[in-house]
C-alpha cells in the first residue's frame, strides 16, 4: 500500500472518529452530572469515586469500541483489509484513552478533598484496576472486529478469482467486480475532495445494489426462479438493514428528519429494483419456454425465430427491455434481448456481430451486445417508424 494512500485513509477515519467521539462525550458528561449530583444528595460520600469509576468505564468501552467501528468500516470502504499495524495503533489508543480517564479521576479526587478538606478519597485502594479492565476487555472486542474485516474483505477479494475461466459467468463476475470496487474508490475520492452531497451518496448506494440486483438477474446457475427471488428479498433487506443503521448513527438530533428522509427513499427505490428483477426474471423463463415451445411445434428453432421475425415483435425499438432494475440503460445485454429490440432473428445478430456491425463482449452463454452499439445499429426514432408502419399493415 502506498504511503499516501495510508495517510489519506487514516486521515479520513481520524475525521469520522472526530465526529464520534465528540458525540459520545457530551453524552457521557450529561450522564455522569447525573450520577454524581445523585450521589451527593444521597449524601453518602463514599459513592462518589464509584460513581466516576464506573462512568468512565463505561466511557472508555464506547470510545475504544467506536474507534474500532470506524477504522474498519473506513477500511472497508476503500476495499482494504486492516493490518497488524492498525492494531497496534488501536491498542496504544486504548492505553492511552485508560490513562486519560485514571489521571482525571485522580485530579477530580484530590480537588474534592481539597474543598472539604478531607483525606482523599480511594487512598491506598487500587481502584485504577477496574478501569484497565474494562480498557482490556473493550480492545478484545475491537481486536476481534479489526480482524473479521480482514476475513470477510479477503473472502470478498476472492469473488472474482473464485470463479474459474471456464465458468459461463466468469466475465460476469469480472465485469460486477471490477465495476463495483470502481464506484466504491470514486465515491471516496470524491467525498474526500468534497464533491459529494449526502443525496449524491444515497443514490450512489442505491446503484451499487441495481448493480447487484442486475449481476444476479444474469447469473447462469442451477437455482430455481422462487431461489434467486428470495435471494433477491434477503438482498434488499440486509441491505436496508446495514444503510439505515449507518445513517440512524449518523443523524441525530435535529438532522434526524434527514437520516428517516433517506431510509425512506433508499427502502422504496430498493424495494423497487428487487421487483424489476424479479420480474425479469421470470419474462426470461417465458422467453426461453416460448422459443423451446415453437422450435418443438415446428421442430426448427431457426425456422420458429424467423417466423417470430416476420412478425411486428411487441418489443421492437422498445427502451425498456434494454434498462436495468434502476431505470437505466444497461452496459450490455444478451443476444435474445437485443434481437427482440431489433425485431430480427438471433441469427441476423450474430451476423452483424461477425460483420463489426454490433460490439460484443464474453463467450458462449454470457456473450453479450453493448447496449451503445445496438442503438446506433437500430435507432429508436427509426424503429418507431418501422413498427407504424407494421401496424398499419
Amino acid at each position: 500500500m502506498a504511503q499516501a494512500a495510508r495517510r489519506e485513509i487514516e486521515a479520513f477515519a481520524e475525521q469520522s472518529f472526530a465526529v464520534a467521539r465528540d458525540e459520545i462525550l457530551e453524552a457521557q458528561t450529561k450522564k455522569t452530572n447525573r450520577v454524581v449530583g445523585r450521589v451527593r444528595l444521597s449524601g453518602n460520600s463514599g459513592g462518589y469515586l464509584q460513581a466516576l469509576i464506573e462512568s468512565k468505564r463505561a466511557l472508555i468501552r464506547k470510545l475504544v469500541l467506536a474507534w474500532a467501528r470506524v477504522y474498519t468500516d473506513t477500511f472497508t470502504l476503500y476495499g482494504l483489509p486492516t493490518d497488524t499495524e492498525l492494531d497496534k495503533k488501536f491498542e496504544n489508543f486504548g492505553q492511552q484513552t485508560a490513562a486519560g480517564a485514571i489521571f482525571a479521576i485522580r485530579g477530580q479526587l484530590r480537588l474534592r478533598s481539597m474543598r472539604l478538606r478531607r483525606p482523599e478519597d480511594g487512598g491506598g485502594v487500587p481502584w485504577h484496576i477496574e478501569i484497565e479492565r474494562a480498557m482490556e476487555s473493550a480492545v478484545k472486542k475491537g481486536l476481534v472486529r479489526l480482524n473479521r474485516q480482514r476475513v470477510e474483505l479477503r473472502k470478498r477479494s476472492d469473488f472474482s478469482q473464485r470463479v474459474s475461466k471456464d465458468d459461463p459467468n466468469y466475465e460476469l463476475a469480472q465485469r460486477f467486480y471490477l465495476g463495483a470496487w470502481a464506484d466504491s474508490h470514486r465515491l471516496v475520492a470524491d467525498t474526500l475532495a468534497g464533491q459529494v452531497s449526502f443525496s449524491e451518496w444515497v443514490e450512489s448506494c442505491i446503484k451499487t445494489f441495481a448493480q447487484g440486483a442486475e449481476t444476479q438477474v444474469a447469473f447462469v446457475n442451477n437455482e430455481s426462479i422462487e431461489e434467486k427471488c428470495h435471494e433477491l428479498d434477503r438482498a434488499a433487506d440486509a441491505f436496508i438493514h446495514l444503510f439505515s443503521e449507518k445513517v440512524r448513527a449518523t443523524f441525530k438530533g435535529q438532522a434526524k428528519a434527514v437520516g428517516e428522509s433517506a431510509i425512506e427513499h433508499l427502502t422504496r427505490s430498493v424495494r423497487g429494483i428487487a421487483a424489476r428483477s424479479k420480474q425479469q426474471l421470470f419474462e426470461r423463463a417465458l422467453d426461453e419456454r416460448r422459443v423451446t415451445k415453437t422450435a418443438a411445434e415446428g421442430g426448427d428453432q431457426q425456422d420458429a425465430e424467423q417466423a417470430n421475425a416476420r412478425s411486428c415483435s411487441i418489443d421492437k425499438g422498445n427502451l425498456n427491455i434494454l434498462r436495468g432494475p434502476g431505470g437505466e440503460l444497461k452496459r450490455a445485454v444478451t443476444l435474445e434481448i437485443a434481437s427482440r429490440f431489433g425485431g430480427v432473428t438471433r441469427r441476423a445478430i450474430h451476423d452483424a456481430a461477425m460483420k463489426g456491425c454490433l460490439t460484443t463482449e464474453g463467450k458462449r452463454q454470457q456473450r453479450r451486445v453493448l447496449v451503445a452499439s445496438l442503438l446506433e445499429y437500430f435507432p429508436p426514432e427509426i424503429m418507431r417508424s418501422d413498427e407504424k408502419r407494421c401496424e398499419a399493415k
